[in-house]
């Protein structure tokens, strides 16, 4: 076998995969895995995060705009606040980052082969992700000073609690040790939340 049949099985297969691009095909040369659990999809509920990301989109363009149309001063402390909290903010997104490792996941519904983390800033709080961004954006707005972000981060706040929300029913489901997990552990916020 030549380099040309090898590069025309490259081209042949290629062609294959873009025709049945979007068809779920069983069998031994179908595109997806065997026995692949697909009644997890659409739990990821992608209305609430594309709200999210919008609100944050909002709120990231927003506030210097509002600080130059409205020439608002903003003091050197609220500076200085608005970006502790918003530094910490990104601190414990590191965190939870570091903590999950190869579980890291965008999306609600955990990985097949994922474990329940509850050690590092997991053993305090089990939504840290969502804190972390809560707190980031807050810093954001108070840096900026800006009082119009304020309906969006309140906006964006509220769904994260909601998929949080809806995130500890998949959890539950998928992870038997994961009541005793959550009576432990603070939501958001340890002693607070």
């Amino acid at each position: 076998m030549g380099t040309g049949a090898v590069r025309n099985l490259h081209w042949g297969l290629l062609y294959l995969i873009l025709l049945n691009r979007g068809r779920n095909q069983p069998g031994p040369f179908g595109l997806t895995r065997a026995g692949r659990d697909t009644a997890g999809r659409g739990k990821d509920y992608k209305a609430i995060s594309v709200g999210y990301v919008i609100t944050q989109f909002v709120m990231l363009t927003l506030a210097p705009i509002e600080k130059w149309t409205m020439e608002r001063e903003v003091s050197e402390l609220q500076r200085w606040s608005g970006a502790i909290i918003g530094l910490g903010g990104f601190g414990a997104a590191y965190l939870a980052y570091k903590a999950l490792g190869r579980n890291f996941r965008v999306f609600a519904a955990p990985r097949r082969s994922g474990t329940l983390i509850t050690t590092g800033i997991y053993s305090k709080v089990r939504h840290p992700m969502y804190t972390a961004a809560i707190c980031a954006f807050l810093g954001y707005i108070i840096y900026w000073g800006s009082l119009w972000c304020v309906p969006f981060w309140l906006a964006m706040t509220i769904l994260y609690i909601i998929k949080a929300w809806k995130e500890e029913g998949v959890l539950n489901q998928r992870y038997p040790e994961y009541s005793d997990y959550r009576e432990r552990t603070w939501k958001f916020i340890p002693y607070v939340y």
